[in-house]
């Protein structure tokens, strides 16, 4: 078993974090909508971790108003 760190896929950690995201939204339409914007929210924020607005503007400003609609 080989263990991935963040450090060194930082990109595909942040990637299935903003997908997974993007899921749990999806979810939150149709089945136990609190608990899946919570969960959503946490894997925005993981994301917003490696995608930094210095790094990856584009992605995180993606990210923040994803972020600000769903507490709304």
């Amino acid at each position: 078993n080989e263990i991935f760190s963040i450090e060194e896929y930082g990109l595909y950690f942040a990637k299935t974090k903003h997908d997974m995201g993007d899921v749990y939204m999806k979810l939150a339409g149709s089945e136990d909508r609190k608990a899946n914007i919570q969960k959503a929210l946490e894997c925005f924020s993981e994301a917003i971790r490696i995608y930094t607005n210095e790094d990856y503007p584009l992605i995180h400003e993606e990210i923040i108003k994803k972020m600000e609609n769903i507490k709304k």
